[in-house]
């Protein structure tokens, strides 16, 4: 098997009101990726990212009408994470909100709730959730993605965000999630959609870096720039962090990613 190689893995498409309580649920934690990857980790100089609560106003726009929180139990415990629709039944997270073999390995069940605003107002309930081998076998930083069908449609006002899989990468990316863990100069607490605006830092070994501050519970979430037509794209998503909580890494929406959106696009 190749590192490219999707990985099914079935969920219980039923949910009961105990999972969907926000308050007792716990954020994903974004993992720190160490060894090979640490002379990626940023120096001091680079600048801090602007990030900012995205108004109620903007959620009904795009690209924030298609992003979402997303709700999940792994080794019996709640905890959230954020995504963004790809398909008309599917939408996107990182790899380690499906699988975390720190937390028992698979999870056990989904849901998604497109444009979460201190609320859910729709929840979508995850059936079979798909990342690559890459990931679950090697824990590799570059295939650490996942997408998650569901069992109806999403609705029209949050459509298929549109994606891009060339090499060629914006100078600046707008990371977009539910970051739940506070910081100093923002309270994140997983209620309300927050975006992080800063510069491509960097690409090594398939995976992106970039300025990008955001905290745990913003994992799965799109990082998105405009193509010189002025369209958006979505170019990566939030799945790890150095250790300086400046910047975060993304795996290169590539071959890798076309594997993986394949084996949902048709739902």
């Amino acid at each position: 098997m190749a590192k490219t190689d999707v990985v099914k893995h079935d969920l219980e498409p039923t949910l009961d009101d105990e999972v969907f309580d926000w308050e007792s649920a716990e954020p994903m934690p974004l993992p720190v990726i160490p060894g090979r990857h640490s002379q990626q980790q940023p120096s001091p100089q680079l600048a801090e990212p602007t990030t900012t609560l995205v108004p109620a106003k903007d959620l009904t726009r795009a690209p924030y009408q298609s992003v979402g929180k997303m709700g999940l139990v792994i080794g019996g415990k709640r905890k959230t994470a954020s995504g963004w629709v790809v398909a008309r039944r599917a939408f996107i997270t990182a790899g380690h909100c499906v699988y975390h073999p720190d937390f028992g390995g698979w999870i056990t069940k989904a849901f998604f709730c497109p444009r979460y605003d201190n609320q859910c107002t729709n929840r979508f309930i995850g059936t079979v959730v798909y990342t690559l081998k890459g990931w679950v076998e090697d824990h590799d930083p570059a295939y650490e993605i996942a997408a998650c069908v569901i069992t109806e449609n999403f609705a029209t006002s949050e459509p298929p965000l549109a994606f891009d899989s060339d090499i060629l990468t914006p100078d600046k990316f707008a990371a977009i999630g539910y970051p739940t863990t506070p910081i100093p100069k923002h309270q994140f607490n997983g209620e309300r959609m927050w975006q992080s605006v800063g510069a491509y830092v960097s690409e090594k070994d398939d995976v992106i870096w970039a300025e990008n501050n955001l905290t745990n519970g913003a994992s799965g979430g799109p990082w998105w720039g405009t193509d010189p037509q002025g369209n958006y794209r979505v170019y990566g998503l939030t799945e790890e962090r150095a250790a300086d909580p400046n910047q975060a890494a993304s795996p290169g929406l590539w071959v890798a990613f076309d594997y993986l959106y394949n084996a949902v696009k048709s739902f």
